[in-house]
């Protein structure tokens, strides 16, 4: 059986709100960092997305990967997996009434084997009902 689907704000489906932080509490509730992290340190990152559609039980369907390229211009690699299109999110999210669906992705705390220089930072999101996706690059250091 198909549902409707309808969008909620009217807006481009979009990636809003980034910031980088010490700590991520829920929506909107977060305290911020600068982009420059230390040994021990763990980077947060928060983002919203709108102008996603849902289906008629107000579902949202986000699938959502991130990139991190180290200074040398290869992947990032944390526990093992390669942090190339790494699947952060794929699931479906009740957003009835709601104009933004907030994420929270972070990495391992930076310990001796990472790199000091500039890390590349890809956040690819996709909506899987309205078929769209949206791309935001950033950047953080290691110093």
């Amino acid at each position: 059986m198909f549902g409707c689907v309808v969008e909620i704000s009217g807006t481009t489906f979009s990636i809003k709100n980034f910031h980088y932080c010490s700590s991520i509490d829920g929506w909107r509730s977060y305290e911020e960092h600068s982009n420059q992290y230390t040994i021990g340190e763990q980077v947060f990152m928060y983002f919203e997305v709108e102008g996603f559609k849902t289906n008629d039980d107000g579902m949202a369907q986000i699938y959502q990967t991130l990139t991190v390229i180290a200074p040398n211009g290869s992947y990032l690699v944390l526990d093992g997996a390669k942090l190339q299109n790494y699947p952060m999110i794929d699931q479906a999210f009740d957003a009835s009434g709601k104009e933004t669906i907030w994420f929270d992705n972070h990495l391992t705390p930076i310990n001796q084997t990472w790199e000091k220089g500039k890390y590349k930072v890809i956040i690819n999101a996709e909506d899987r009902l309205a078929g769209k996706s949206v791309s935001y690059t950033s950047e953080f250091y290691v110093v």
